[in-house]
Order: structure tokens, then sequence, then C-alpha cells
């Protein structure tokens, strides 16, 4: 299990699997199904949860995820990436940086383009409702990434 503190509000997929507080857990009952037991102590005991719906995540709260979470997991988040080993950041790794950077805002603007489109076509106001939430959460990564990319530029 990782730990993250969220940095900005951000949503893990239906399908995720995330270790939640008794108090997180309780709080999103509704969305989500037990796969392990709480351990640990306290108030910090967690257990493990399969989201069955979009769970949000505001900033301050700590995320403890099953596996690891994907770069644009991060930046929807404001997590920081692992540093990488060694020290200092060579002028080839930051350009290498810049450009992956540049590359998952693009991906994050051809996302949201797409469900922007597809809230455009759809044809009953329950799609729509559901499409829109879709686009709040690419335009909220697509954010992250510009964000994440002009903190590397400088």
């Amino acid at each position: 299990m990782k730990l993250h503190t969220v940095k900005t509000f951000g949503n893990i997929p239906p399908g995720a699997q995330v270790y939640l507080t008794r108090q997180q857990a309780s709080a999103r009952a509704h969305l989500v199904t037990q796969v392990k037991d709480f351990s640990g102590k306290g108030k910090d005991a967690r257990g493990l949860f399969e989201a069955y719906e979009s769970l949000g995540f505001k900033a301050g709260e700590i995320l403890g995820v099953h596996g690891s979470l994907d770069r644009g997991m991060e930046l929807m988040f404001g997590i920081e990436p692992e540093a990488p080993s060694g020290a200092g950041a060579k002028p080839e790794r930051k350009a290498a940086e810049i450009a992956r950077l540049q590359a998952d805002l693009d991906d994050a603007e051809g996302k949201l383009g797409a469900a922007e489109a597809a809230v455009a076509a759809a044809q009953s106001s329950d799609d729509r409702t559901s499409l829109e939430a879709a686009v709040v959460s690419a335009t909220a990564v697509r954010d992250a990434a510009r964000v994440a990319l002009d903190e590397a530029q400088k």
C-alpha cells in the first residue's frame, strides 16, 4: 500500500482498489465494496475497498492505493512522481521530463475534446449528466498536466 496526500481534487475510476480509513469508507459506503478487512491501529487503520462508482478525494485527504497511480492520476491529484535516482537533474533528463509532460498534456487535451464531443452528441439528459462528469474529470487532469509542464519549464 502506498499512501499519498491529495493536493487537488480528483476522482478514482470505478474498478480501482483503494485503502480507506473507517471514516473514509463510511462516507463512501454507497460507492465501494470491501475487499480486505481493516489493518493497523486506531484511526490510521485501513481496509481495502473496490470502487464500483467514481470516488472523489479532496485536497488534504490521504489516498491509499493498491498498486501504483499512473502519471495521469498523479497529475490530477497533484502528487509529485517519485524522484529519479541520482543527484540533480541533468539537462537531458529535464528535456525528457518536459517532453513527457507535454505528451501528457496533449493526451489530456485529446481526452477532454473527446469527452466534450460526447456531451454535445448525447441525446438524453441522463446521458449528458454522466458525460459532463467525465468532462469535469478530464478538465482537472488537463489543468494538472498544464501546471506540471509549466513548473518543469521554469
